[in-house]
């Protein structure tokens, strides 16, 4: 909240829109504003403030056990609180001898009045001003400087807002080195004091917030000011405030700080009129059905859904539930975004007569980037849903008698989420909206949520610091932010502790002030042994050193979720999970701890923590200090995983243990260290994994990586005997259906589909016991998969031979009439052909013996001599003998495996493809995969044969991975973000498109 002496009330301003204006009624005249507190950013939230404790928190009239939720107010206090707010005389007279020298960007229109002032104010305070003009698509190189730049500052035309505003500060910020501090300057954008405010900028603060955490050195500003002079005072004083705005000389700086709902009146408020229609937008999402019981009790007699697509069948069912008890339920498919889908909205909603009396905007997507990444694209997914369908919403309600607004925010918002740069800002400007709307006389309310468990885009997501609230808690809190009517607030369950420790800097931004103060009483911000970069001074070089490792290693297992015991020194950062939004978390702290500018390349490209602590040192001129001794893990007796089973298996070792590499062989104790709770976390993992229960005594009998993948495997293979199994039933999306690979189970794409997000249902398409040619169980899968979606268009994908099988369902099901909308292929590849197939067996399968000596130290004689010459029959028949003595030493499934992975195979290349001018999408593998048998029919071209036959192929390289690491980290992120955005209907600038390539 801005707080202050309202001095002068502003006339209002027009809402300014991506490429439209919004319509312009003439406003009523504002509520008068309480001087000590105004409507914008009303900014609540809950934390765990005293983690030990128990709180009871009044939420809606009732007590509710608030263990973790304190909840914190943003109150923001004139500049110089405790005493009179300063005045722009008293900033300049106190601050005069701090201000001699320098030089400033400044960027805007050439013709800009406010840039042009203040370009002339520092001119007079003995600054030199270069001036250059900015739009939505800056200049990677601004003009060349005779000395360093003090400070640059973005001041923002009118017609520059909304998404073309964020462009350009992503892009300013990208385009400037590490140095200087970046402003972004706006006028009257803030609707403080019960002002309009202009919705298209005032998001900015919540995008400075963010980049106050991913370019820390930036110490990126919003400054909002009515006069020049205020703003040349601010860019003067380069204090520690990030979020100021000056009204009429009066400094307002944001803060958070604890709220506290009013007291309930002993008659409580209504929220929902008996009998009255109420519309929920994103309303047969988890939130939304959450919404609609709540509207339901308490006696909504019609409420109206509205989504881009049709709900789900977990949705359908509650919909009947609320059908059956008398409430009438509309459906209207259409996205929000779009001219007509509000007014059909209202429209049904008022229907027969009945009054609107409510309206929930719940509608958004969710399409985390770094600022460093952010494009246009990823951008306008976001605000399209979130940004342009409120506006739509609100226009068309705005002469409609409600009794209340209320739009679904984000936290992201409120902290600046790092890595949500986009969403975040999407967010604050339909904040921004609803202030707009109550300066107008209109009902408005923002709620900035946090995660929710069990539903909504983020279920059941821990995001570092913040924890999920379940859906009572957010019905509860809903109705009682209604009952209370609270203009804006964030509710979520927030540990500060945690988030000072993480994010460091924050102690030096006064708007975290009530949080940092939080984290202290917590016992945050635990630096180990740490004394500060100025007590290094005092050591010799070897101690100062020392120190450094040690303090860089408490960093990045902090961040990693590492014992820094076990952290082992050795490994590349990117093989323990780190990824460019943990790069940001890890840079943060050890720029707080060392005083440094860390540029992420550091620590992406390969850096271990013992070649980061070189750096480290090398930065602060102690490269010559002897450095501390760090072991590696052992590498001896290392057996690779040999199936996906076996790949989840060892995976969940290692992140339990902590350790870069775990042979499937070794033993969970005696070689690799574990410890009894490690075993007891490894038997948790496994039954979350499996949905089920699982015993120690079972999955520890064999205390190895490849014993728990037996389990694996059965688990999957009882899963699998579904040909349609349902990985992911429940989401709004149209479905996405994805097919085996060679010899395993949909099983494997388990990763994948967690990266894809809570609102898109996944179903797998297992393998055919028969193993029948490619064209025959792409025939069996159509006739499955008319049964199962009788309408609309599919979405088919898969990794491998499960590709080819997604390519060839999608050429059957076009012949039979039904839309394919893209078929989506994880490195799948057409082998080439043979002359002599019989001669190719012969080599391949003498082959497979020389690994299986090398890997198992087993004596299998089986020559290319003794094998051609025979048919394939008979060539099976004598490897099979030949490597009989493999049963002793590898699990009867994973044999399984290899004889399936046989028998697709060979049905893989017995396949003739035939064309299909449908959408293909080939996310393709570069690097060369380490098999244990090569076979040069699959060393394939840039398309992996798929480019004489299709005439829209769009390929999309995963860089860094080869074809069996595909489906792990940190390829899959990549693929499961574009995917991702398919899935959504986004297209992106950056893929290759062929509609023809030679073969």
């Amino acid at each position: 909240t801005w707080a202050g002496q309202r001095l002068r009330q502003e006339r209002p301003q027009p809402v300014r829109r991506n490429r439209r204006a919004a319509p312009r009624r003439p406003p009523p005249p504002p509520p008068t504003p309480d001087p000590a507190r105004a409507d914008v950013e009303a900014v609540r939230m809950d934390a765990d403030a005293t983690p030990a404790g128990s709180k009871t928190v009044p939420v809606g009239g009732e007590s509710v056990r608030g263990d973790e939720r304190v909840r914190v107010d943003a109150e923001a206090v004139p500049a110089g609180a405790g005493s009179e707010a300063l005045r722009v005389g008293g900033v300049a007279a106190d601050r005069e001898g701090a201000v001699s020298g320098g030089t400033w960007l400044v960027l805007s229109d050439e013709d800009d009045a406010l840039a042009a002032a203040t370009a002339a104010g520092l001119e007079e305070r003995g600054k030199t001003v270069v001036r250059h003009r900015v739009t939505n698509r800056p200049p990677e190189d601004h003009p060349a400087m005779d000395e360093p730049v003090d400070g640059v500052v973005l001041v923002p035309s009118a017609d520059l807002v909304d998404e073309e505003l964020v462009l350009a500060v992503v892009g300013v910020s990208r385009s400037l080195p590490d140095g200087p501090r970046l402003y972004v300057a706006t006028r009257n954008a803030l609707a403080l004091n019960g002002e309009e405010g202009l919705p298209g900028h005032g998001f900015v603060s919540a995008l400075t917030r963010v980049l106050a955490f991913e370019r820390t050195v930036q110490r990126a500003t919003h400054v909002d000011v009515d006069r020049p002079a205020d703003l040349v005072a601010e860019l003067l004083a380069d204090g520690d405030v990030r979020e100021v705005a000056w009204r009429g000389g009066t400094r307002y700086v944001a803060r958070l700080g604890q709220a506290a709902l009013p007291e309930t009146p002993q008659k409580k408020k209504r929220v929902v009129r008996r009998g009255g229609a109420y519309i929920i937008t994103g309303g047969y999402g988890g939130i939304g059905l959450v919404t609609a019981r709540l509207l339901a009790e308490r006696g909504a007699k019609r409420i109206v859904l509205s989504g881009r697509s049709g709900p789900d069948a977990d949705a359908e069912k509650v919909i009947a539930r609320l059908r059956e008890s008398g409430v009438d339920v509309g459906v209207v498919l259409g996205d929000i975004a779009e001219p007509g889908t509000a007014e059909c909205l209202i429209k049904v909603a008022q229907e027969g007569g009945k009054r609107l009396c409510g309206i929930v905007h719940g509608a958004g997507a969710i399409d985390d980037r770094l600022i460093a990444d952010l494009g246009p694209d990823d951008l306008h997914r976001v605000w399209t849903a979130k940004v342009e369908g409120a506006r739509r919403l609100s226009e068309a309600a705005w002469d409609v008698d409600l009794d209340w607004f209320v739009m679904h925010s984000s936290a992201a918002a409120l902290l600046g989420s790092p890595g949500q740069g986009a969403y975040a800002a999407a967010n604050a400007a339909i904040d921004a909206l609803m202030a707009h709307r109550r300066a107008n006389g209109r009902p408005g309310i923002t709620i900035n949520w946090g995660t929710w468990s069990q539903v909504g885009g983020a279920a059941d997501t821990s995001v570092t610091v913040i924890d999920p609230i379940s859906p009572a808690e957010g019905a509860e809190a809903l109705e009682a932010l209604l009952v209370h009517e609270l203009a804006a607030t964030g509710v979520l369950r927030f540990d500060p502790a945690t988030a000072v420790g993480l994010f460091p800097e924050i102690r030096n931004m006064p708007y975290f002030a009530a949080l940092t103060e939080a984290a202290d009483e917590a016992g945050g911000d635990d630096a180990g042994d740490w004394p500060g970069v100025e007590a290094l001074k005092d050591l010799a070089p070897d101690a100062a050193r020392k120190l450094i490792a040690a303090q860089v290693r408490h960093r990045i297992a902090a961040v990693l979720g590492f014992d820094p015991q076990r952290l082992d020194p050795a490994v590349p950062l990117t093989d323990l999970g780190l990824d460019s939004l943990v790069a940001v978390r890890i840079k943060s702290g050890v720029e707080h701890d060392l005083g440094l500018t860390v540029p992420a390349s550091v620590l992406l490209q390969g850096a271990s923590v013992n070649v980061f602590e070189e750096w480290a040192a090398g930065e602060l001129g102690l490269a010559d200090a002897p450095a501390p001794t760090a072991v590696s893990n052992a590498e001896s007796g290392y057996v690779m995983p040999r199936d996906a089973a076996e790949r989840l298996a060892v995976r969940i070792f290692e992140d339990v243990l902590g350790l870069d590499r775990v042979g499937v062989t070794a033993d969970f104790f005696a070689e690799l260290g574990g410890q009894d709770h490690q075993a007891d976390q490894i038997v948790a993992l496994v039954a979350a994994e499996l949905g089920g229960d699982v015993t120690r005594g079972e999955l520890f009998e064999v205390p190895t990586a490849e014993n728990v993948a037996e389990y694996i495997r059965a688990a999957d293979e009882e899963a699998a005997r579904q040909t349609v199994r349902p990985l992911k039933p429940s989401g709004t999306r149209r479905p996405i259906f994805i097919a085996h690979p060679a010899g395993g189970t949909t099983a494997c794409y388990r990763q994948l589909i967690d990266l894809l997000g809570d609102d898109q249902p996944v179903f797998g398409l297992e393998r055919f016991e028969d193993a029948p040619s490619v064209e025959e169980r792409a025939a069996r899968y159509v006739r499955h998969l008319q049964e199962a979606q009788p309408e609309g268009a599919f979405r088919l994908g898969g990794w491998s031979f499960g590709g080819v099988l997604a390519y060839e369902t999608a050429r059957q099901l076009q012949q039979a009439g039904r839309e394919v909308e893209f078929v989506a292929l994880f490195d799948a590849g057409l082998p080439l052909p043979v002359d002599d197939e019989s001669d190719t067996l012969a080599r391949r399968f003498s082959a497979f013996a020389d690994y299986i000596n090398e890997t198992y130290g087993l004596d299998v004689t089986l020559t290319y001599e003794e094998l051609s010459g025979l048919d394939e029959e008979a060539q099976f028949a004598l490897v099979m003998e030949r490597a009989a003595p493999l049963v002793d030493y590898i699990p009867p499934a994973a044999l399984t495996h290899q004889l399936t992975s046989h028998q697709d195979t060979r049905s893989l290349e017995a396949y003739e493809p035939e064309p299909y001018d449908g959408r293909v999408i080939l996310y393709y593998a570069p690097e060369e995969t380490p098999w244990a048998v090569r076979d040069a029919r699959y060393v394939l071209d840039g398309t992996n044969g798929f480019g004489g036959l299709c005439s829209d192929l769009e390929i999309v390289t995963i860089p860094g991975v080869h074809h069996l690491n595909l489906l792990d980290p940190p390829g899959v992120d990549v693929l499961a973000a574009h995917l991702a955005g398919r899935l959504a209907g986004r297209r992106e600038r950056d893929a290759v498109r062929t509609p023809t390539t030679a073969r």
